[in-house]
């Protein structure tokens, strides 16, 4: 079904397919490991076509890297529950084929362009993208993206603002008290 999809993909008519989570590549370091261990329960609490149903309706985003791999952009936190329940696909919007780019430098410079890649760890310092995890289970926990997630769940927080908020959470937490 990807093959299919990247012969006619582009970034004005996105397509549906199945994918294996073990093909998909993160396109960031940390996931939150409370709202992945949410995901899970509320996939565990499904029957399997309920789970496939869901799995449709919550497509997750990704892009055909230059080296024909697929980068996904975001629902880190849904592939990995799927992984950890044993799941063994996803269903993912082919957003954009960058295959035709021609090295691994441009096709970085692309996703950076359109925000598709966030490569920072648990403490907002920034990583060289050889540094993202080549798969979903590798990712590591990071509280406060977990904070961030409720927050974004009570609509309190935009796409926009998830970032920041993560990096501001994680000076004032991280500060030592001495007592």
């Amino acid at each position: 079904m990807i093959a299919e999809s990247r012969l006619d993909t582009g970034f004005m008519s996105p397509k549906i397919a199945e994918a294996k989570i073990n093909e998909l590549f993160p396109t960031q370091l940390t996931v939150g490991m409370i709202e992945v261990n949410e995901k899970e329960k509320a996939l565990q609490s499904m029957p399997a076509s309920r789970q496939k149903e869901f799995l449709q309706a919550n497509s997750v985003p990704a892009v055909i890297g230059w080296n024909g791999n697929l980068y996904i952009t975001d629902h880190h936190h849904l592939c990995r529950a799927a992984h950890e329940v044993g799941m063994t696909y996803v269903f993912i919007l082919v957003e954009a084929d960058l295959s035709s780019t021609k090295t691994e430098n441009k096709f970085w410079a692309e996703m950076v362009a359109h925000k598709w890649v966030h490569p920072l760890d648990n403490s907002g310092t920034r990583h060289l993208y050889s540094s993202i995890p080549h798969h979903i289970s590798h990712l590591v926990d990071d509280v406060y993206r977990s904070l961030v997630g409720y927050m974004s769940g009570m609509r309190e927080v935009t796409k926009r603002h998830q970032q920041p908020l993560r990096n501001l959470f994680g000076q004032i937490f991280s500060v030592e008290i001495l007592l």
